[in-house]
């Protein structure tokens, strides 16, 4: 029987591999939809001619269209010829309707593909016999490159669509990688594309001159397809397996050689896998470097880049200037720094661990971005620091002009002021049940439950009940000068019972002050180290320029003479 639409497609697939026309040979490969009406013909005549059961015959009309031709005018090769066997099979069984059929039909397209280097690595493994044929044809590699990077942002785009709809993918077999494990849609299409990557990556360049020559075109495209694929499925793992099969490649590709699409999206996955690793000085230069380069046109984009910026130099503790914050991609995140930057300048550890704490909706929105605990771990340092200097304004030694004795701080002082953070924390994390308990009623029977973290274990001993204006075990010490400042330097807060001076403890008269090792009245026995460790944590990460006392409960600031202390 005559197949005349089939017989003019393998004719002009023929011309176009001779004629090395990489883009042609594209928009003749084409797969999605919506499709000429010419592909819907030729999808008939396939159904009619060339049935499931008929593969090898259709495998012997296209060589008979395409035959293999060794001369510098090119021709097609038995990879090719599998690949294209696979294409028309795809066209001949698609269903739109279908998307997980579809998913695993354009998969199975993507590895017949003869890739820039001839031929996929899970191709050689099916076809041994085309191997060395495949490989031998490395001058044709280019002329399927277009099609490659075609194919593989449809496949990252449906695979996305798919894992937004589990219940059209809950009958699919999982994927096994190479180690054995389990890998979702994404990360099984992400691993295909890689395949694709190294093959553009393992190429040598023709000439220094021309370092984009050949298939080295394709480097970062597929890259960043891969890396989409995998920040999507949040592997980092395999992802930092791209980024370092670049940077030991051999010929390792010269970024600022390759359009600035391209670079400014590599340069956005590197800083967001930096940030999310905690490299946050490294995630600054790259995010910086991929927010210089964007085009100004581009509001989404800009969006994504800032948003991870303002984070990492958060984290370092670095705050956005006004003009910065006042830009409209800064806009869906500056609600949430502000107050933010406002703890960490008062050294505020309670407004900063209720904010960042669920179901905060500043928490909500940073772990939506995978960077709430980044954030916690990074701010929390930063804040106990703002902590430390303000105790030292408030109540620190600082010496004269020529004094002997360098500037200090008692640890007793500091400790007096994480009470009242640790108090007013706890209040925050108490409104905040009591307003998830009246928005869900149904969940919390037992109107008298609390939390088990948000009680004292003094509290559980008296049944939850305390006099008022007075929690055990948290009250700092009445009467402090410092409690009173602390109050005013930290903002208002919630009530903290009687403080005015007089002696409301039941201790009566004491004849001695208490000195700086001794905890403070009414903190835990454990508060002082607690605080001693954290700041020896500081001292060790760089945070302080000072040393502990042990014997005097004091922290004493080195460097004084060169810089003013209270710096």
């Amino acid at each position: 029987m005559s197949t005349p639409t089939l017989d003019q497609f393998l004719s002009e697939i023929a011309q176009i591999l001779r004629a090395k026309d990489g883009s042609k040979l594209q928009d003749f490969l084409a797969i999605e939809p919506p499709l000429p009406p010419i592909y819907k013909t030729l999808a008939d005549e396939l159904r009619r001619i060339y049935p499931q059961d008929k593969s090898k015959s259709l495998e012997e009309k296209c060589e008979s269209f395409l035959p293999a031709d060794d001369g510098p005018q090119g021709g097609s090769w038995p990879a090719f010829i599998s690949f294209l066997v696979q294409y028309l099979s795809f066209l001949r069984d698609l269903d739109p309707s279908n998307l997980v059929s579809t998913h695993e039909k354009l998969k199975s397209l993507f590895r017949s593909l003869p890739p820039p280097s001839c031929i996929l690595y899970h191709l050689l493994t099916v076809t041994p016999s085309a191997s060395t044929l495949a490989l031998s044809d490395a001058s044709m590699g280019a002329t399927v490159l277009a099609t490659t990077i075609s194919y593989s942002r449809l496949l990252a785009r449906l695979s996305i669509l798919l894992e937004k709809q589990p219940n059209l993918t809950n009958s699919l077999r999982l994927t096994l990688s190479s180690s054995g494990e389990r890998l979702t849609l994404a990360e099984s299409s992400a691993t295909t594309i890689r395949d694709a990557f190294k093959r553009c990556l393992s190429d040598r360049p023709s000439s220094p001159s021309d370092p984009l020559s050949g298939r080295r075109s394709g480097i970062y495209h597929l890259a960043n397809l891969a890396l989409k694929l995998l920040s999507h499925a949040n592997n980092l793992k395999l992802s930092e397996q791209i980024f370092h099969g670049i940077q030991s490649s051999p010929h390792p590709p010269t970024l600022r050689s390759y359009p600035a699409s391209q670079r400014v999206t590599y340069l956005y996955h590197l800083g967001r896998y930096l940030f999310l690793t905690s490299h946050f000085h490294l995630s600054t230069l790259a995010l910086s470097s991929a927010y210089a380069q964007c085009h100004a046109h581009a509001p989404q984009q800009r969006r994504k880049i800032t948003t991870h910026l303002l984070l990492a130099n958060l984290c370092l503790g670095r705050f956005a200037t006004p003009a910065l914050l006042s830009r409209s991609e800064c806009a869906p995140l500056t609600p949430h720094l502000l107050p933010l930057y406002h703890a960490l300048k008062l050294g505020d550890l309670a407004s900063l661990r209720t904010t960042l704490a669920l179901p905060h909706p500043t928490a909500q929105s940073l772990l939506r971005l995978r960077a709430l605990f980044q954030v916690q771990d990074a701010c929390d340092d930063i804040a106990f620091r703002s902590l430390a200097r303000r105790c030292f304004l408030l109540a620190g030694f600082q010496p004269g002009p020529g004094a002997k004795q360098a500037p200090n701080f008692s640890l007793r002082d500091l400790a007096t002021l994480v009470a009242l953070c640790e108090r007013r924390q706890r209040e925050g994390f108490e409104k905040m049940a009591r307003d998830v308990r009246e928005r869900y009623p149904a969940q919390f029977q037992d109107e008298a439950w609390v939390e088990p973290d948000l009680r004292d274990e003094e509290d559980e001993g008296r049944g939850g009940e305390t006099e008022a204006g007075e929690e055990p075990g948290t009250r700092p010490e009445a009467g402090g000068a410092l409690h009173h400042r602390a109050q005013n330097a930290l903002g208002p807060g919630p009530a903290m019972g009687d403080g005015d001076g007089d002696d409301k403890d039941g201790d009566g008269d004491r004849d001695e002050e208490p000195s700086d090792t001794d905890p403070p009245h009414g903190c835990d026995r454990d508060l002082p180290l607690r605080v001693e460790s954290r700041l020896a944590s500081l001292i060790h990460q760089g945070f302080l320029h000072a040393y502990l006392s042990r014997k005097h409960g004091k922290l004493v600031v080195l460097g004084a003479k060169a810089r003013p202390a209270a710096e």
